[in-house]
């Protein structure tokens, strides 16, 4: 489970050094921010804490986090817990005769009986032990477990206990871990599911399931970008244009870099793609070999053009002269 984040080995600064490199240049605000409060926690943090310090959403201050992790700058720490929680398929033979005096200890009656009804049905006795497990060692409180099963029940159509269990777990390794984090989590995440079955028409996905890298560009565009349809299709149509293979994770790049540069209309990106063909042409007609001029034709002098022409005149009429003498003879 990640306890927060440090400087990866290499990076010798605090603050790595980040002039002229091509990561600074991707940066937006979001990101720097989100950095310059990493510094001064010195890298011991969550995206709660994150959060509030710098005054972002939540899911723009993970989006910041993020954009650290993949540039190399950041990468997870995970430190040992006294009790670290084990996922259901590592539980040890036995711990399923704590459960009934851990729910007694911690008055969890009430919280199972609320996820049974979410669930509609009862639930057997491996549920109950994910769903103790999931508040006493994992350290999600009833709140954030019952409103994530109804997101998962509701929203994602997934009934399975182990699908709460995946998620949450997922959730709180990405720093989400309190009910308000929660909160927002879930509403960008419906944002991006209402959404869903028009991106997968644009992207012929059928009825396979969006893989979670996908579902997180999904909850990007439509929550953290706030971008629409509209320019979501003018993306796509750009990843047709010009990748090898047409992914979400390649449109999510162009929408990365539209959102960097503040490009918030379809306007806007058709400005900017038409600006970008316009440069790549001059750059081309730049690089372009110049082709030989056609060769001038060769001037002539006048003065012997005259002359010659007077020759051919008067040659002409000596010629008839000298005719005519010779027929008088």
């Amino acid at each position: 489970m990640s306890q927060g984040y440090e400087i990866e080995e290499g990076v010798t600064l605090r603050l790595p050094p980040l002039a002229g490199k091509q990561l600074l240049a991707e940066a937006s605000a979001d990101d720097l921010r989100v950095l310059f409060a990493l510094a001064e926690e010195d890298y011991r943090t969550s995206v709660d804490a994150l959060a509030r310090k710098t005054g972002l959403t939540l899911t723009r201050t993970a989006a910041a986090v993020e954009h650290w992790l993949d540039a190399g700058v950041l990468k997870e720490k995970t430190a040992p817990e006294k009790s670290p929680y084990l996922p259901s398929d590592d539980l040890p033979l036995g711990r399923a005769g704590d459960d009934a005096r851990v729910i007694g200890e911690k008055n969890l009656q009430g919280y199972l009986d609320t996820c049974a009804l979410i669930l509609k049905k009862q639930l057997n006795p491996a549920e109950v032990n994910i769903l103790v497990a999931l508040v006493s060692d994992l350290g999600a409180s009833e709140y954030y477990i019952t409103t994530l099963l109804s997101h998962c029940v509701g929203t994602l159509r997934c009934h399975g206990i182990r699908y709460l269990e995946k998620t949450a777990t997922s959730l709180f390794d990405r720093g989400i871990r309190s009910d308000a984090a929660l909160d927002e989590y879930i509403r960008a995440s419906e944002l991006a599911h209402s959404n869903e079955g028009a991106v997968r028409r644009l992207y012929g996905m059928g009825a396979r399931e969006l893989t979670d890298g996908e579902r997180e560009c999904l909850i990007r565009w439509f929550s953290t970008y706030g971008y629409d349809l509209d320019i979501i299709g003018l993306a796509y149509d750009r990843t047709v244009a010009t990748a090898n293979k047409v992914t979400v994770k390649y449109t999510d790049k162009i929408l990365a870099e539209w959102h960097r540069l503040g490009i918030r209309t379809v306007s806007a990106a058709e400005e900017y793609i038409q600006k970008k063909a316009d440069e790549a042409a001059a750059k081309h007609t730049r690089t372009k070999k110049p082709t030989a001029p056609a060769k001038a034709p060769d001037s002539f002098d006048t003065d012997f053009f005259l002359e010659s022409a007077l020759k051919r005149s008067y040659g002409s009429a000596d010629k008839q002269t000298t005719d005519s003498d010779q027929k008088g003879d």
